[in-house]
């Protein structure tokens, strides 16, 4: 299947990342600029914002702002991607803009596993505050190495299978304890964000997106 893009351009395919997805483009802006409008276009500006109240301080964006919206067809716990992979998902609704909460936020998590012909190993990747996001909760016995591509699962239904997260920067593992981690590098560069993708077509499962509400 082709993937929709409203803007009616096609950005470079990732693994199983564009099959049967619709999705809606939208690009980001300092917050000084106003958003350049264009009939031959159907995608949205957007400017980077901070959260107004946060108990974590993480280095670079923890959100990021985008003027699609409720009357644009946005629901809460969509995700958001760009040609590289992964860029988080939709946490806050207004009526034209959201908010995106980052795969590098210290209270996002998202089921991931390997990529690779003879390893599957899964876990969940969260965000650290101040550092490189983890992948967290992998068996000891499972088979990991530098440089695995790690993929959204689609365990837990909060994201679809076959999105590209980034890659093991290194392994972290102790015989005494129960689980193994790798730090991971994400493939989107979070500080050079200029065009997002919202995939509109998949709907979390219900109580997915609540259980990692930010505070503040």
């Amino acid at each position: 299947m082709k993937q929709n893009n409203t803007s009616g351009q096609s950005p470079q395919q990732t693994p199983k990342q564009s099959s049967q997805q619709n999705t809606k483009q939208t690009s980001l802006q300092t917050p000084k600029q106003s958003p350049r409008q264009s009939s031959k276009q159907a995608s949205k500006q957007a400017s980077k914002q901070t959260p107004k109240q946060s108990k974590e301080i993480c280095e670079g964006p923890i959100t990021i702002g985008i003027d699609l919206g409720a009357q644009q067809g946005i629901e809460r716990g969509m995700p958001v991607v760009t040609e590289a992979g992964l860029v988080g998902r939709i946490d806050k609704v207004y009526p034209d803009s959201s908010t995106v909460l980052l795969l590098s936020d210290a209270s996002s998590a998202v089921d991931a596993m390997l990529q690779r012909s003879t390893s599957r190993a899964v876990g969940v990747v969260q965000g650290i505050a101040g550092g490189q996001p983890v992948m967290d909760y992998i068996t000891q016995d499972a088979d990991v190495s530098v440089g695995d591509l790690i993929i959204t699962s689609g365990l837990g239904s909060a994201f679809p299978k076959g999105l590209v997260v980034g890659q093991v920067e290194s392994v972290r593992r102790k015989d005494y304890e129960m689980y193994q981690q790798a730090v991971v590098r994400p493939t989107v560069k979070f500080d050079q964000l200029e065009i997002v993708l919202v995939i509109t077509n998949f709907k979390p499962k219900p109580g997915q997106p609540e259980e990692l509400t930010p505070v503040g």
